[in-house]
């Protein structure tokens, strides 16, 4: 019997989710944080952060400029490279996993699945026997790294900052036989988690639920994980050609080369 630990799970899914996809979005300009005082008075964040607060505090904040829909797109590139460094490609990731942990959650819940179902493997967590896994919903209550968001597409111009103030989630929770329990999350980075892959440079943070616990309350948990992916692949299905997160198109490509990466059924 082949053992596949749940952390190679989170890693190949990150991977699949978060660099072998083709975004249809160029990104036009990344500006690192400045204090708001020390901005030029052509900057996009003049105009969002206009409040008391903000001023008095004298608030820094990155930004982002995007384009969607265009010839210059990501095309599997390796986002540190495609903008010079670590700190531009923190922005990008932000950016991109705004509201993306259903889908995140949903496919490695379905290669979890995937392994469970293999007769010929064993699944794992640190080394130990997984004996269940879930989908949790809660809300984020660490520090959030603000992003200001400048969209150009199609001549017309809007700005926002992200996060906005509903701050809900959703994460992969994995017990062992022990009892000892680990949560994964690919859409950490929404909130300004700089976790990323040693392997891959990509945004995974896979960590004991004690310490998890610290930045993330949970609300909700699924009691079975095979109905919660039945329901979900049917809303999929329904909503199927539609623009928009967690598509079905996006959902099977990423979830098959997963799977044919891990080398499951």
């Amino acid at each position: 019997m082949r053992k596949i630990d749940v952390w190679q799970v989170a890693e190949v899914v990150a991977f699949c989710f978060w660099r072998d996809r083709d975004f249809s979005l160029e990104v036009m300009d990344i500006k690192q944080e400045t204090p708001l005082s020390q901005l030029d008075n052509n900057d996009f964040r003049k105009k969002l952060l206009r409040s008391r607060w903000a001023i008095d505090s004298d608030v820094a904040v990155p930004a982002i400029t995007v384009k969607s829909k265009s010839n210059n797109s990501i095309h599997f590139e390796d986002p540190v490279k495609r903008f010079g460094g670590k700190t531009q490609s923190d922005s990008w990731f932000q950016l991109i996993s705004m509201d993306a942990g259903r889908t995140a959650s949903m496919i490695v819940l379905a290669v979890l699945l995937g392994a469970a179902a293999d007769p010929r493997v064993m699944l794992t967590c640190d080394g130990e026997e997984v004996y269940d896994f879930n989908i949790c919903q809660g809300k984020f209550v660490g520090v959030t790294r603000q992003l200001a968001v400048k969209d150009v597409s199609a001549g017309k111009e809007s700005i926002v900052l992200l996060p906005r103030g509903d701050r809900k989630h959703e994460w992969v929770t994995v017990q062992t036989v022990s009892g000892n329990e680990t949560c994964v999350d690919l859409a950490a980075a929404q909130y300004g988690d700089s976790s990323r892959s040693e392997c891959s440079g990509v945004p995974v943070v896979f960590t004991p639920a004690d310490d998890f616990k610290k930045r993330y309350v949970e609300e909700k948990r699924d009691n079975n994980p095979m109905m919660t992916y039945s329901e979900e692949f049917v809303r999929m299905l329904r909503c199927q050609g539609q623009d928009g997160r967690g598509r079905l198109e996006e959902f099977v490509s990423v979830m098959g080369k997963s799977c044919a990466l891990l080398g499951l059924v």
